[in-house]
């Protein structure tokens, strides 16, 4: 008996993703933008390279005057973000840092209109997730002039934008006390604009049987420090007939008693970690833990989820209520 349209009925399959993961790892550290910046040629076009060297592959190039997102340097080059889920790197004799500008993440509890002006008489020109990754570049009134999504230029209220400083979104905040928060993105199964996506050749949705798929894309946005959405985990992993993707490779998983202790060991860290668990009714769902609120132990009780279906679960206690058999712990190896 289905018991929820949120509840994720598929078979667990161990093997390797078919299809290879497109972005290489970084350490959330270097992932989130630090700066935007400039192509500042002589009017020609400025190669994108697949690494930091002229002897690299091109994977891109960018006209002059076009926007990126600073995320690092190697040499005598930026890593940088060109477009939505693209990462390369360009030589940084003509990449101009903006001054003043600083890396900051949406904070708010569902999304964060941007518009095309800095007041809200001006149209919506798109939305941000909760902990997405942003570079504030100028102050206007009570909105900021923002990049996102690599090379895209908005204004969002500064009230719900947090400046990073010194941090990033990999880093742990808290207190003396253990307190654990990481800026994962909450994205959900049922959102409109990915709901209807297929898994792979099945007959399935990402509505239907997504959280893994949901879960791994929030992880991914944490960890590359740029907007992965569940329809593009679709697009880039494999399936089976019945809709259960295929483990990507760069993930360990913990199948140990003492799963609690090791979850709370990754978050400490800066890693997240994506929980499986099963209901009486065979049901299968999976979460992904943001953080570690101490409360004289290490139990269920003290760590926070995000659910990609449910708005309400939010610790995975109540996850482990609904979902009461633990079943293993993915994690970024």
């Amino acid at each position: 008996m289905k018991k929820s349209i949120y509840v994720c009925i598929f078979t667990l399959i161990f093997t390797a993703l078919l299809a290879c993961d497109p972005f290489s790892y970084v350490s959330a550290a270097e992932s989130s933008p630090t700066a935007a910046a400039t192509v500042a040629t002589a009017g020609g076009s400025l190669n994108v390279r697949s690494a930091a060297s002229t002897s690299s592959s091109i994977v891109s190039s960018l006209r002059n005057g076009s926007y990126v997102s600073v995320i690092g340097q190697s040499g005598n080059f930026y890593k940088v973000v060109y477009a939505s889920g693209k990462v390369g790197y360009c030589h940084k004799n003509y990449i101009k840092v903006i001054s003043g500008s600083q890396g900051a993440y949406a904070s708010v509890s569902t999304y964060l209109n941007v518009r095309s002006g800095p007041s809200t008489s001006y149209g919506i020109v798109d939305s941000l997730y909760n902990g997405e990754s942003v570079v504030k570049i100028s102050t206007h009134g009570n909105f900021y002039k923002i990049l996102y999504d690599g090379n895209k230029l908005g204004y969002a209220s500064a009230s719900y934008i947090k400046l990073r400083g010194s941090s990033s979104s990999g880093s742990t905040s808290g207190s003396t006390s253990g307190a654990i928060s990481l800026n994962v993105p909450s994205y959900k199964q049922y959102d409109s604009r990915w709901s209807g996506v297929r898994l792979g050749n099945s007959s399935k949705t990402i509505y239907q049987s997504g959280c893994l798929t949901t879960a791994i894309a929030m992880e991914r946005s944490f960890v590359y420090g740029y907007t992965v959405t569940p329809a593009t985990v679709a697009r880039n992993s494999s399936y089976t007939s019945g809709g259960a993707i295929y483990w990507p490779s760069e993930y360990g998983f913990i199948t140990s008693s003492d799963y609690l202790s090791r979850i709370h060991s990754l978050l400490k860290q800066g890693k997240p970690v994506i929980v499986g668990a099963v209901n009486s009714y065979g049901g299968q769902h999976w979460v992904i833990v943001i953080g570690y609120t101490p409360n004289g132990g290490v139990s269920a009780d003290d760590f926070l989820v995000n659910d990609p279906g449910s708005s309400t679960r939010k610790t995975l206690s109540a996850f482990f209520s609904a979902y009461p058999k633990f079943y293993k712990a993915a994690y970024r190896k």
